[in-house]
């Protein structure tokens, strides 16, 4: 049995790259809320409340703890509400975010303003649809304005990173310099983008294990270019 497919079956090509830097149980709630969040052009003065509907396992692992409860990173890394709320405040929830965002720093009282207007729903309707459809982390959302207009939305790919739905050159560089330039120069993530690219041509790789190694008093740096190609910015738009 150990050795049934072996050489065949690569498990490699099923691998994803983790998205968001929090429980796996609101990736379908945050790829669809980001999409809605650009397309409609989102504020937070702008929203009314905001409701979802996921798989009960899902709310029973990321929907009970409300933004108003969480103290520390981890609390904030299980709390849809709070991933949700920092999606809309700041465009973003990756590392730096978290690290950044959470009581008693950076924008934490915004974002638990806005957890405090977003419901989890456990729906095993939408556990089936997403079943049927193939979608992990199938969701719906409705959000309410201000203005009385309703929005609504449901999942239509695969999560983001997933063979399926793969990220793209940009989006990788994106996450890759988001997290890298917080312990390595410019220079050192920018060589290890040019060690890892072409690491099939390497005949030894201890120069790149050497340039994953933090110098002493780098940092974040907000310049953030791959050669001559510029690497966006989280948006808040």
């Amino acid at each position: 049995a150990l050795s049934r497919n072996f050489g065949s079956e690569w498990y490699t090509t099923r691998a994803a790259i983790k998205n968001y830097s929090n429980c796996a149980g609101q990736w379908g709630l945050l790829d669809l809320f980001h999409s809605l969040r650009r397309k409609h052009h989102l504020k937070p003065g702008a929203i009314k409340a905001i409701t979802f509907w996921t798989k009960p396992s899902s709310a029973s692992m990321v929907g009970t703890i409300k933004g108003e409860d969480v103290q520390d990173i981890f609390g904030a890394q299980f709390s849809a509400r709070y991933g949700v709320g920092m999606a809309l405040v700041l465009g973003d929830n990756r590392p730096r975010s978290y690290q950044q965002h959470v009581f008693p720093y950076g924008r934490w009282k915004e974002i638990v303003d806005v957890a405090k207007i977003i419901d989890i729903i456990g729906d095993a309707e939408v556990d089936a649809i997403g079943t049927k459809k193939g979608i992990y982390g199938y969701s719906r959302c409705e959000i309410e304005l201000k203005n009385g207009e309703i929005i609504r939305g449901e999942s239509d790919a695969a999560l983001k990173g997933f063979p399926e739905n793969p990220m793209t050159r940009e989006e990788r560089l994106n996450k890759y310099y988001g997290q890298a330039l917080m312990v390595l120069s410019q220079e050192q993530a920018d060589q290890v983008v040019e060690c890892v690219e072409t690491i099939e041509e390497m005949d030894d790789i201890r120069p790149l294990m050497r340039l994953l190694v933090s110098q002493s008093g780098t940092g974040y740096s907000s310049q953030r270019r791959v050669g001559r190609e510029a690497v966006y910015e989280a948006d808040s738009a």
